[in-house]
């Protein structure tokens, strides 16, 4: 004999039915967004594999440095009775978090050479500060063609880096580093010395980091003159951190670039210190690695020891002026802290490396990168809190102790660049902790300052050119997901516990 309460739920248990109901066709529709975000370029990579609209095609750029890239496509028309209805120019600076904008530009069918008809389409991709790239940022930018009868077309992506035309640039590939030098104003002979003396340094670098350093991507170094042509192409910062700072360098970490104001491989150094920690810690669950400690290591790294910094310090904290750093989850707000900031995180991280060796801060790079917090990572990897391994820094400096940190949740970090200022012993570069610039910076009196906050756009926006939808629908289909799965395993033990 059936048993009735297991074939079909009481009249208690339909509540229970009908909102699963609801929740798998809330999660049918998330499926739908989902699967709808890329549908478009599956289509017309398919409609390209099987017979494209156009032929000849060629898409040549402009760039007009740092105000925009003016692309125009010009190709012929397979199929003279087939209009084309519609042309959707997509492009996207390539990087680690690469997101894709579109464009709807005009377009225009004239006679070709040949007698048939021709399509040419142009577009600007803005590049000015409302959408900030770097020097040295690759663009890669393709056009999707939909014709009169529905079926669409994509071109061939076209690559290109962003750098200014009016410049002579040359390019060095280091086979012993995983950097593309590209410079101008200086010999290549001088470039071919700098590059030799990165290649003993960034090896040991990678490996204290926890990383393999034979499974690391290639980056760019774009490395200008001298720091006056350098502070044109300077991602957007606010007066107070810059003043009295003269920024020489940062790194832009999503798109795997540092740019500099000079030859100097102890910024270089410095700056590829940033890429490799955002290598290490690239995880959407990371919370984010603070400043404090993205600048100590890349400080640190760059002297090859702490002792420099350590000993700058005697005075300030005789003075009691050291700032804390537990917090500092973002660089110094004001100019004037540039110089100590630096100091300090340099002899903090680079004696932590020093005493306790590499593998504990490897470690918490790797917990920071699983999801901990920094404060979680630093006492899960080192046994002692953060602000308990600060006040013994301090106490070996003869500074006063601080006070116990209030039990609260350690705020994320916010997703903003830091540009490095460089102290006296350090030539400084910066970076954010996640998708921010790293910059190096020079004092008044022309020694290097640690780094300052810098905030730049990543240029992903697609700005007037439409509004880009693929981040937010995958996010509501995630988290539609997420729903899914925890009422539908609450409504199971529920219905469960009703039968038994």
């Amino acid at each position: 004999m059936q048993d009735r309460s297991a074939a079909e739920p009481t009249r208690r248990d339909a509540p229970f039915a009908g909102r699963a109901s609801a929740q798998a066709v809330l999660f049918a529709l998330a499926l739908a967004l989902f699967l709808a975000v890329p549908a478009r370029q599956t289509r017309a990579a398919n409609a390209a594999a099987d017979g494209d609209l156009v032929q000849a095609v060629s898409i040549r750029h402009e760039i007009e440095f740092g105000r925009g890239v003016n692309v125009t496509l010009e190709a012929d028309l397979t199929d003279p009775g087939l209009s084309i209805i519609e042309v959707r120019a997509v492009f996207s600076a390539t990087g680690d978090q690469n997101v894709s904008s579109y464009a709807y530009p005009e377009f225009k069918i004239g006679t070709g050479a040949s007698g048939g008809g021709k399509l040419t389409a142009a577009f600007t991709i803005d590049t000015g500060v409302r959408a900030y790239y770097p020097p040295g940022a690759e663009f890669e930018v393709f056009f999707e063609l939909t014709g009169s009868d529905g079926s669409v077309s994509a071109t061939e992506p076209e690559r290109f880096l962003y750098l200014d035309p009016a410049r002579d640039w040359r390019v060095l590939s280091a086979p012993d580093i995983p950097l593309d030098f590209h410079y101008y104003g200086f010999s290549a002979a001088a470039a071919g010395r700098l590059a030799e003396r990165v290649s003993t340094t960034w090896r040991p670098i990678a490996s204290a980091l926890g990383l393999d350093p034979d499974s690391v991507g290639r980056f760019r170094a774009v490395i200008y003159p001298n720091v006056r042509e350098f502070n044109s192409v300077f991602p957007p910062t606010s007066a107070a951190s810059s003043d009295g700072v003269f920024f020489g360098g940062f790194a832009m970490e999503r798109y795997g670039v540092f740019v500099l104001g000079g030859p100097s491989a102890g910024s270089v150094v410095h700056e590829l210190t940033h890429l490799l920690v955002n290598t290490k810690v690239n995880s959407p669950l990371s919370p984010g690695v603070p400043s404090w400690l993205h600048e100590g290591l890349a400080q640190y790294f760059e002297a090859g020891s702490s002792s420099g910094y350590t000993s700058q310090l005697r005075s300030a904290a005789a003075a009691d002026r050291l700032l804390t750093l537990r917090n500092r989850n973002t660089g110094p707000a004001l100019g004037s802290e540039v110089g100590l900031y630096y100091l300090q995180v340099g002899s903090f991280v680079g004696e932590l490396i020093e005493t306790r060796g590499a593998g504990p801060m490897a470690e918490t790079l790797r917990m920071i990168n699983e999801g901990s917090s920094a404060a979680e990572a630093v006492q899960g990897a080192y046994g002692t809190e953060l602000w308990q391994l600060e006040n013994e820094w301090r106490a070996r400096l003869g500074a006063s102790e601080l006070p116990p940190p209030p039990a609260t949740p350690e705020p994320p970090v916010r997703p903003t660049s830091t540009p490095q200022a460089a102290g006296p012993a350090s030539s400084g570069n910066s970076s954010d902790a996640t998708t921010q610039p790293t910059a190096t910076a020079r004092t008044e009196q022309g020694g290097q300052v640690p780094s300052a906050g810098v905030t730049a756009g990543d240029g992903d926006s697609p700005g007037k050119d439409g509004f880009n939808w693929t981040g937010p629908l995958i996010g509501m289909a995630a988290a539609a997901v997420v729903f899914f799965v925890w009422s539908f395993r609450v409504n199971r033990r529920r219905f469960r516990t009703k039968r038994h």
